[in-house]
């Protein structure tokens, strides 16, 4: 059997305020026990959770919030560090043409560290690496909405085989995302309780 237990936050300096929102969501004792009695009576598995919120509406607001603290961390240390001009290249410079390949230009600068990046510049020749790369799928794939692989870079390693790339996936995207998965509903039981 796993292990019971219950957790509490005592708070400290500067969080009077926020206790009363954390003690809004609980249980009283008499709940708590009550809880306790039936997740015992219903031959607990190894582990279980009490929820007095939806837990799919709780696991949304953590993952955006999670989300929007990270992006906001990464965009604080992009603007704290400088960009270094465009190097002496083969490839003459040719401005991004359009939305997507300017989107897809500014990203590839971020994670380069690089003011300017043309359309026709090899990822790999600008001071990309595998480890880089995969920052640069990550950033394209939430920006864009696109499900971008990573040996793309490999094989298109420019901004215009990137933006290519990406035109003919949302070509051959399906019209309709398919349903999301309904939650399964559960069976009612009937708990037999020890008697006294």
């Amino acid at each position: 059997m796993g292990d019971a237990g219950v957790g509490g936050h005592t708070g400290g300096a500067g969080e009077a305020g926020q206790m009363p929102n954390l003690l809004a969501d609980g249980i009283s004792s008499a709940e708590g026990v009550d809880a306790f009695e039936r997740i015992l009576a219903d031959g607990a598995p190894p582990q279980v959770l009490v929820s007095t919120k939806d837990l799919q509406s709780v696991f949304r607001e953590a993952g955006e919030s999670t989300r929007s603290l990270i992006l906001e961390e990464v965009a604080r240390l992009q603007q704290s560090r400088t960009a270094h001009p465009r190097p002496d290249m083969q490839v003459a410079y040719v401005a991004p043409r359009g939305e997507l390949e300017e989107r897809i230009a500014g990203v590839w600068q971020s994670v380069l560290g690089i003011e300017q990046v043309g359309v026709e510049d090899n990822f790999f020749d600008l001071g990309g690496h595998s480890l880089l790369a995969t920052q640069l799928v990550s950033r394209l794939r939430e920006l864009l909405h696109t499900e971008i692989p990573l040996r793309v870079v490999f094989e298109r390693p420019t901004v215009a085989g990137l933006a290519e790339f990406v035109e003919q996936a949302a070509a051959e995207a399906p019209a309709e995302p398919p349903p999301a998965a309904a939650p399964i509903a559960r069976q009612p039981r009937t708990v037999k309780r020890p008697r006294k």
